[in-house]
C-alpha cells in the first residue's frame, strides 16, 4: 500500500482590520461612556457637554436612548458569531432609531415657523 500524503490545511490570516470582539468592546466603551454623558452630571465636563450636544442635538429626546442602542449592538456582538449576517438589521435599527426621532420631533416639536 502507497503512504498517504496529508496537505496541511492553509490558514487564513487577517491583515489589519479588528476583529469581532474588539468592535463589541469598542462599542461597550462608548455605550457606557455615552450614558455617563448623558444620564449624569458628567456632562458639566467638556467631554460630557460635547458627547451630551451630539447626541440631543442629533436625535433630540430620543438621544437618551443612543447608549442602551451602543450597549445592546455590542452584546449582541459579543454573543453573535456571524455578525455580517445582522449588518442589515444594525443599519435598520439606526434608521428606525433616526427615523423615530423625527417622528417624536414632529409631534411634539415647535409648528410656530416664523421665516
Amino acid at each position: 500500500m502507497a503512504e498517504r500524503k496529508t496537505i496541511p490545511a492553509k490558514t487564513v490570516k487577517k491583515k489589519g482590520g479588528m476583529t469581532r470582539e474588539m468592535w463589541a468592546m469598542l462599542l461597550i466603551a462608548f455605550g457606557i461612556i455615552a450614558a455617563l454623558c448623558l444620564y449624569t452630571e458628567a456632562s458639566a465636563s467638556p467631554l460630557g457637554g460635547a458627547v451630551s450636544g451630539l447626541a440631543l442635538g442629533l436625535w433630540g429626546a430620543v438621544g437618551y436612548l443612543l447608549p442602551v442602542f451602543l450597549l445592546v449592538l455590542g452584546v449582541h456582538c459579543l454573543i453573535k458569531k456571524d455578525v455580517g449576517l445582522y449588518k442589515q438589521y444594525y443599519i435598520l435599527a439606526a434608521v428606525l432609531l433616526w427615523l423615530s426621532a423625527a417622528l417624536i420631533h414632529l409631534f411634539t416639536g415647535n409648528t410656530d415657523w416664523d421665516f
